[in-house]
């Protein structure tokens, strides 16, 4: 009788000790797993400053985090909010407007022989005017030292003195032969339709007027070259030919 009491008791002090370590198990682990938790959250915890924000002004202000350990200098709100007029080139390019000048031009091969060239010119001089080419023209090569080109183009002229305004339309042809490798010939006509009277734009021969003229090029290197000839203009106001000659030097490095 002794011996079954003594075996009946070994089996409930196991299954007591396995009641004990099942809910110490289960009181211990998740306790664990919070603090691990919390301690990988802290670690991965960044104060970052937060994004701009816009002000009714149209300025953005940057907003930083109270955290000294991130903390950045401000930036100066003239960088979100850049202004062009008040820019340090603004200025200039009020002073010396002749910056906007441009020549542009492509072009677009048709054949082996043929091409067509768009182009677009603005030429601006201080305290005069300016004008405006808009045109193409056809350029044909029936020869290996022969070329022809014919083109037709809008213009478009304002005269600052008189503040006048006019919109004339012109045609040229331009012929050139090379001679040698570095000497080429070159002549040209333009016919430019009648404008207003402004005697700023007409007695001017920086402004497209109608003409024929020959000239003679030598380039010695790919950025050297020398230019001389001579030009017929014609004068609308005495309806004569007044001949400009002279000559064009360029050297480059």
């Amino acid at each position: 009788m002794r011996v079954l009491y003594t075996a009946k008791y070994s089996k409930m002090k196991k299954k007591n000790t396995l009641i004990w370590t099942a809910s110490l198990i289960s009181i211990v682990i998740p306790a664990t797993t919070a603090t691990a938790q919390n301690n990988i959250e802290k670690k991965e915890t960044i104060s970052l400053p937060e994004k701009p924000t816009q002000l009714p002004d149209g300025t953005f202000k940057l907003q930083l985090s109270p955290d000294p350990a991130t903390s950045y200098p401000i930036p100066s709100t003239k960088l979100f909010t850049p202004n062009l007029f008040s820019s340090p080139y603004a200025s200039m390019l009020r002073s010396n407007p002749v910056i906007w000048n441009y020549n542009l031009s492509d072009t677009t091969k048709w054949s082996t022989r043929i091409s067509l060239i768009p182009f677009n010119q603005l030429t601006t001089y201080i305290g005069l005017g300016e004008y405006n080419n808009l045109g193409a023209s056809l350029l044909w090569v029936p020869a290996n030292k022969l070329s022809l080109e014919i083109g037709a183009f809008i213009s478009k002229q304002f005269g600052y003195i008189l503040f006048s305004h006019q919109i004339l339309f012109g045609t040229g042809i331009t012929l050139n032969y090379d001679i040698t490798d570095k000497l080429r010939f070159r002549t040209w006509g333009q016919y430019i339709t009648s404008g207003n009277n402004d005697p700023f734009l007409n007695a001017s021969n920086l402004f497209p007027k109608t003409n024929v003229g020959a000239d003679l090029q030598y380039k010695a290197t790919r950025k050297t070259e020398v230019r001389i000839g001579i030009e017929y203009q014609y004068d609308k106001q005495t309806n004569t030919w007044k001949p400009e000659s002279g000559g064009k030097m360029k050297i480059g490095f």
